[in-house]
């Protein structure tokens, strides 16, 4: 990834849905697109036929690149996908990235690299450059894997440094984004964008 991420113009996406998305999902998708819109830094609307544009897919697996690419930009969802994981994927498009792959992340977690299924340590690999470096680590940002998540069957990619309060459980729970989450949005779109 190129630093700071690639950025919206304006903060405005462009969201192409699939033609025959069950009204749930959909509901669901501009739900957790609504989340990231609260910032005021970002909007989303609905595709107009614009060459950059988020472009959703259904299938078995779930990804995005990391800020604008240019041209049509894959968000892939499961089909059944929840709505943290909606969310989780569009702030990924928005630029953000992984929160345990900052610079301070051992300060807080024990990784356990031979936990981690071997087509996936790319996602693991700490980015020192990001425009959050100076906000505090966030253990519930909806940014951040759970312990199971890219694991080998039985195992857990991380534990928490002891002193580390923080509910094992919690971390990587996908609820929204926290306060934190917000921040590093407003920070990749420092001025307040037209909704």
């Amino acid at each position: 990834m190129t630093f700071p991420a690639e950025t919206w113009p304006s903060g405005r996406v462009p969201l192409r849905l699939p033609a025959l998305m069950k009204p749930a999902l959909r509901a669901r998708l501009w739900d957790a697109a609504g989340r990231w819109s609260v910032t005021r830094r970002v909007s989303f609307h609905e595709w107009a036929g614009e060459w950059d544009h988020v472009w959703v897919t259904l299938g078995s697996s779930a990804y995005s690149a990391v800020g604008r690419q240019g041209g049509r930009q894959e968000v892939a969802l499961t089909r059944d996908f929840d709505l943290g994981t909606a969310v989780h994927e569009l702030g990924h498009a928005l630029g953000l990235e992984h929160e345990h792959t900052r610079h301070d992340r051992d300060d807080y977690l024990v990784e356990d690299l031979s936990a981690v299924r071997d087509n996936m340590r790319a996602s693991f690999d700490i980015v020192a450059e990001r425009a959050d470096r100076d906000r505090a680590y966030d253990l519930g940002s909806v940014m951040h894997y759970p312990p199971s998540r890219m694991a080998k069957p039985g195992r857990s990619t991380f534990s928490l440094h002891s002193g580390v309060t923080f509910p094992i459980g919690e971390i990587g729970r996908w609820r929204g984004p926290t306060a934190s989450d917000l921040r590093s949005l407003e920070l990749l779109y420092p001025k307040t964008q037209p909704v």
